[in-house]
């Protein structure tokens, strides 16, 4: 039997499932540290992460506290994150996934 089979023979709707919404084994998941690098960095490299820096600079009054406000806000940005990302790693589940429990479909 195909693996994209399985679920629809289990009596799931196969408009709501594919082999990439599948969860995963711990073998399966192959993510290091510069994988989770770069999910991070393209969630601070956005358009509200540059309006956000602009507008610091008129804001925060010094290069200091320029920096201390981005050092912040990409740590509180890790955080929510890492917070999201627990529950997948947990279950193997993805997030579009987990997001179907609060959203919908």
């Amino acid at each position: 039997m195909n693996p994209s089979d399985a679920p629809a023979a289990r009596g799931y709707s196969p408009g709501l499932t594919n082999p990439d919404l599948a969860p995963t084994t711990p073998a399966q998941r192959t993510w290091g540290a510069f994988s989770i690098f770069n999910v991070w960095t393209s969630d601070v490299h956005s358009l509200w992460g540059y309006f956000l820096a602009a507008s610091l600079f008129l804001l925060c009054g010094s290069f200091v506290n320029f920096l201390l406000a981005i050092g912040i806000g990409s740590l509180v940005i890790y955080v929510l994150m890492t917070m999201v990302g627990l529950a997948g790693a947990r279950t193997g589940v993805p997030y579009p996934v987990l997001a179907r429990a609060s959203f919908g479909v």
